[in-house]
Parts: structure tokens; C-alpha cells; sequence
């Protein structure tokens, strides 16, 4: 029956993208439930303790008034899923389900599937994807908290976001939804909440701002400064590889970024284009701070979250780990933008980590003849092998570019007309812009007064 149940599993789209061996977990939980035609599965303000998949038959969605009329109704078939919104609010039921014919139903309890999900965490993405297809559609869910959600923007494998307008701040947001394989994930989960305040509290020209968080549906919810262009990956797959000039400015401003985080304490762990994303005027914002954690900690097999084609050798190790990791990625990050590839490139996963671990580097000036020396002598030096051999900062990164620059450095003059009154009002602004110049980049406000102008 348990071989039965799987293959059924695999069938329904939010299920089967979890994976064979994790269907086969989750058909472990599955009972058989038979109902006649007439009967009720499922009653109105009744607690949430499972969820239920048509297996086979017909039912049926009621949604009365108070005063008994009915407001909606809808059938449901095979593969169709029901229950499962209160499963993930613990919300008494919002409605009857009846079985309009013999039916035949998967019950998940959510008590079995929570021991599941303790054990294996990963297996819980079948409900960010249950979850995704529901927000938004056909108006079943468009709040998140305070947040009111308008469209989808985009997905990845550890998220989902939307865009929501935010009514104490009056302006458009980014909502990304942390995926349950994560929210299911106590060491995840444990290092996230604590840092959450910290990753909120970052404040930088080349940094996502992060605005709130929100706890709903089982998961959490980024509530975060929506940015107009598109990230860094999907540019260069569009363009093949950058220009020295382009990929320079690239790395000084995700260097600033790292230089101020690195301050706060927090360590990205996941630097990669994908993360980073471009404006129309080249300005550069790094962002996914979520899986985010604080420096000088170790990691276990278990904790290494990332993406491998980027990871610092001590990190495929679960070794200790500080800034200089994040420094490590961002030399792979400019490797791919120069030469267009990855520098270590194997379909098997644990070839690549290994290869971080054994494998020097591969001649930049080999796939991209005539490179300028200030960007090979970067990347030679942010992959080394040892930690204790790369640049110790982002502002060791930012010095190392300066220094071949000092001769060619530009300037632009911008003069402020004011009457005698304004003159707090362009304090304020100068020193808004000193501030904003000041973390970490190499940029220098130099203020000099005119005095009185007739």
C-alpha cells in the first residue's frame, strides 16, 4: 500500500518537487480515510489537526454567511488538496468539506507530520509549494500581517516573493517567503530569529534594506525594500561575461557592503550573483542576508547552508568561519564575471566542494588574456586556500583597487545656493551625503565654502 501511496504522491506537482526519497517519508504519515456521498469530511470551526488529498471521488467547498446562505462553493477532485491552510495557521476550520460521491482521501495528521518534519526538515517544502499556489490565487490570501500582497515577483529554491504595499511605511515592498524546509530547521531557525534584529538594523547604500518580519502560515516572511532591476545571474547570462571596468565597480561595492556587515558581526555565508542586484544606473545591492551568521562560529554537515559552486574551502569543511569566507566567494564571484564560467565546473556537487578544498584556482589570464592586473592579483589573493592568506576586510579589498587609481581619481563639483536661513537644511544634506560615502567605499566629500555670493 505504502508503494501505492508514493507513486499517487508523486503525481501531485507541490509534492513530487521535493524528491523521491522524500515522498517516500511522507507516504510513511499517510492514513486512508473512505467517505460515503453526503458525508462531512470536514466541518466549519472545527480545530486543525490534518489535511486531506483526494485520492478518489468528488467533494465539495461550502462557505456559508452567518446567517446560513451560502457565500462560495467549489468541487474538488483527484490530486486536490484541502484542509491544508488551517493545518499551517492552526486556525479553527473556515469551512465544510462534504463528499459529494464515494470518496477515498490521504489524511496527513499534523502531529505525525511535525515528528517528520523535525527529522527531516527538507521534506516541508511541499508546503511552501502547497502554500505559494494559494497566495494570491483568486483572492484566498492577500495579507501577510499588516502587509497587503499584490502579485508574485519571483521564486527561488529557498524562497518565494511577493511584492505587498506597506502601510506604516506607505510604500511598495518586497515580501519573501522563507521556504519550510527552513522554518522546519531548529539550527536554521535558532541563528535566524537572533539575528534578525541585527540583519533589520543594516543600513548601507549597497545593502537591501530589511524593513520587518513577519510569522504567519507557518513560516516567516521578509518584509524588505523592493529594488527596480534585475540580479546580478540573469545579467550576466544575458551578457555572457562583464567588462574589467564593470566587474571593478562590482566588487567595490559588494566589498563595501561585506566591510560594513562584517562590522555588525554578521557573515552573508551565500555571496553569488544571484544575490546581488543591478539598477538601470549600474548601483549594486546585495541581499538575502536570511541565511546570514554571526562570526567566529563553526558550522556542523548539518548547519552548511550556501551554494557550493562559491564556498570558502573552511566552509565545505564546517570549519570556522568569519568575513573572510564571504571575501573568498566574491574572488569565485569575480572569476565568473571576467571569464563568463564558474572556475570549477562538475556535475557531481561534492567534486566542487572538494576541488575548493585541493584544487588551485585556474589561470584567470589563461581564459581571459590581458586582464588588468589589479583584478588578478584580487582574485589570487581573495582564494587562497587559507583564510589567514586572503584580505582580512572588504576595506582591504577597497585600499587594493584604490591604490593603482590614486593618479587617475575623479571628482565632480556640485555647488549649493542657499540663503542665510537655509543653512541648517545644507548641514543636513552634506551630512547625509558624507554619511551615505562613508562605509567602507573610497569616495571623499570635500566641502569648501564660497561665502557670500551677490
Amino acid at each position: 500500500m505504502t508503494r501505492e501511496v508514493e507513486n499517487f504522491l508523486m503525481m501531485i506537482a507541490p509534492i513530487r518537487g521535493i524528491g523521491a526519497d522524500r515522498v517516500k517519508e511522507l507516504a510513511r504519515v499517510c492514513q486512508t480515510r473512505s467517505f460515503s456521498a453526503g458525508d462531512i469530511i470536514l466541518t466549519k470551526g472545527d480545530p486543525a489537526e490534518s489535511m486531506f488529498i483526494v485520492q478518489s471521488g468528488m467533494t465539495r467547498v461550502l462557505v456559508t454567511h452567518p446567517d446560513g446562505t451560502e457565500k462560495f462553493s467549489e468541487t474538488m477532485g483527484p490530486r486536490s488538496i484541502f484542509g491544508e491552510m488551517a493545518f499551517l495557521t492552526s486556525e479553527p476550520r473556515r469551512a465544510d468539506i462534504v463528499a459529494e460521491s464515494d470518496v477515498v482521501c490521504l489524511e496527513l495528521d499534523k502531529k505525525d507530520v511535525r515528528v517528520l518534519l523535525e527529522k527531516t526538515p527538507s521534506v516541508a517544502a511541499f508546503l511552501t509549494r502547497i502554500l505559494g499556489e494559494r497566495l494570491l490565487r483568486s483572492g484566498q490570501i492577500t495579507e501577510v500581517g499588516k502587509i497587503h500582497l499584490s502579485k508574485e515577483i519571483g521564486r527561488g529554491g529557498m524562497a518565494m516573493v511577493y511584492e505587498g504595499l506597506h502601510p506604516d511605511l506607505d510604500r511598495v515592498v518586497a515580501v519573501k517567503m522563507l521556504s519550510h524546509q527552513l522554518a522546519f530547521d531548529p539550527n536554521f531557525i535558532e541563528h535566524f530569529l537572533s539575528e534578525a534584529k541585527i540583519i533589520a538594523g543594516l543600513q548601507h547604500p549597497n545593502i537591501v534594506q530589511v524593513y520587518d518580519l513577519e510569522k504567519a502560515y507557518a513560516t516567516y516572511f521578509i518584509i524588505m525594500e523592493k529594488i527596480v532591476g534585475i540580479d546580478l545571474e540573469r545579467l550576466l547570462r544575458s551578457r555572457g561575461r562583464l567588462s574589467p571596468n564593470k566587474t571593478r565597480s562590482l566588487i567595490l561595492q559588494v566589498a563595501a557592503a561585506l566591510a560594513y556587515a562584517h562590522r555588525q558581526g554578521i557573515v552573508h555565508r551565500d555571496i553569488k550573483p544571484a544575490n546581488i542586484l543591478m539598477e538601470s544606473s549600474g548601483h549594486a545591492k546585495l541581499m538575502d542576508f536570511g541565511i546570514a551568521h554571526t562570526m567566529s562560529g563553526q558550522e556542523s554537515s548539518e548547519q552548511v547552508l550556501g551554494t557550493g559552486e562559491y564556498m570558502a574551502p573552511e566552509r565545505c569543511l564546517s570549519g570556522e568561519i568569519d568575513g573572510r569566507s564571504d571575501i573568498y566567494s566574491l574572488g569565485v564571484m569575480a572569476y565568473e564575471l571576467l571569464t563568463g564560467e564558474i572556475p570549477f565546473q562538475n556535475p557531481d556537487p561534492y567534486e566542487i566542494l572538494r576541488a575548493h578544498v585541493e584544487d588551485p584556482m585556474p589561470d584567470l589570464l589563461e581564459k581571459v588574456p590581458g586582464t588588468d592586473a589589479d583584478l588578478v592579483s584580487f582574485i589570487e589573493k581573495a582564494c587562497r586556500k587559507d583564510p589567514a592568506e586572503r584580505y582580512a576586510t572588504g576595506a582591504e579589498i577597497l585600499e587594493h583597487f584604490s591604490q593603482g587609481e590614486q593618479a587617475s581619481r575623479r571628482g565632480k563639483s556640485v555647488t549649493i545656493l542657499y540663503d542665510g536661513y537655509e543653512q541648517s537644511l545644507v548641514q543636513e544634506a552634506i551630512a547625509t551625503l558624507e554619511k551615505a560615502t562613508s562605509m567602507g567605499s573610497s569616495i571623499r566629500v570635500i566641502v569648501n565654502e564660497l561665502g557670500e555670493i551677490e
